[in-house]
C-alpha cells in the first residue's frame, strides 16, 4: 500500500468512525425509549445488535451515497488520483463496516445485563447459525455502502446514469434479501435454507458475486470520472 493510499484511507475512514460516533449512540437512544415504552414481546426480546443489524445497512448506504460528493474533488485537490480514490474509499468501507458491527455488539452486552432489554436474534436459534447469520449481514452492509457508492458516482456523472445504478442497485439488494433468511424475507419469497452447508455456501457465493460486480462497475465509472474542480 503507497503512502499516499494508506493516508487517503485513514482520512476517510476517521471521517466516517467520527460521523459512527453520532450515529450508534442516538441509534441505541431509540432502541432504550422503545424498549422502556412499548410493551411488545418481540421487541422487548430481542437485542441492540439485532436491531442495529438492519439499521447499520441503511446507515452504510448513506455514507456510500456520500463518498463521492464529499470527499471526491476534496482529494482530487490534494493529489490524489482516482485510483487511489476508489480503492481508499473502498477499504474506508469495509473498516467502518467492521467498527460499527464491533461496536454496536459491545453495545448490546452492555444493555444485555439489564433486565429491560433483550439480548437475541429472534430470527436464529443460535450457535453456527447465528455466525452465519450476522456474516450474511456483514456482507450486505458492505454491498449496501459500495451500492450508496455506486449511486453517488452514477449521479455525479449525470442523472441517466444515476437513475440506471438506482435500479441496478434495488435489482441487486432485494436478491441478495432474499436469498439470505430472514423473519419474513422480502416481497413474501422464500429464502435459501442455513440447513446444509450448500445453502450457505450458495448465499454467501451469490453475495460474493454481487459484491464483485459492483465493485468492477464502480471502478469502470470512477475511472474516467469528470471531477467538477471548483
Amino acid at each position: 500500500m503507497s503512502r499516499k493510499l494508506r493516508l487517503a484511507t485513514m482520512d476517510y475512514t476517521k471521517e466516517f468512525i467520527r460521523w459512527s460516533l453520532w450515529y450508534i449512540p442516538i441509534f441505541a437512544l431509540v432502541y432504550i425509549v422503545l424498549n422502556v415504552f412499548l410493551r411488545e414481546p418481540e421487541l422487548n426480546e430481542m437485542s441492540f445488535f439485532s436491531m442495529a443489524l438492519s439499521a447499520n445497512r441503511i446507515y452504510m448506504l448513506v455514507l456510500g451515497i456520500l463518498a463521492v460528493y464529499t470527499f471526491l474533488e476534496w482529494s482530487v485537490n490534494l493529489g490524489l488520483t482516482r485510483k487511489i480514490f476508489f480503492h481508499a474509499m473502498t477499504t474506508a468501507g469495509i473498516l467502518t463496516t467492521l467498527f460499527i458491527t464491533a461496536a454496536t455488539a459491545a453495545v448490546s452486552f452492555l444493555l444485555g445485563f439489564m433486565p429491560w432489554f433483550g439480548t437475541g436474534i429472534p430470527e436464529v436459534s443460535g450457535g453456527v447459525e447465528t455466525l452465519v447469520y450476522v456474516g450474511g449481514y456483514l456482507l450486505s452492509t458492505l454491498l449496501y455502502f459500495l451500492g450508496g457508492f455506486l449511486i453517488s458516482a452514477g449521479f455525479y456523472r449525470g442523472f441517466v446514469p444515476g437513475m440506471t445504478m438506482v435500479l441496478l442497485n434495488i435489482v441487486i439488494m432485494m436478491g441478495t434479501d432474499i436469498i439470505w433468511p430472514r423473519e419474513s424475507g422480502t416481497i413474501g419469497l422464500e429464502a435459501l435454507s442455513f440447513d446444509t452447508s450448500t445453502g450457505v455456501a450458495m448465499m454467501v457465493l451469490i453475495t460474493i458475486v454481487c459484491l464483485a460486480l459492483i465493485y468492477a462497475i464502480l471502478r469502470y465509472m470512477i475511472r474516467d470520472i469528470a471531477v467538477k474542480i471548483k
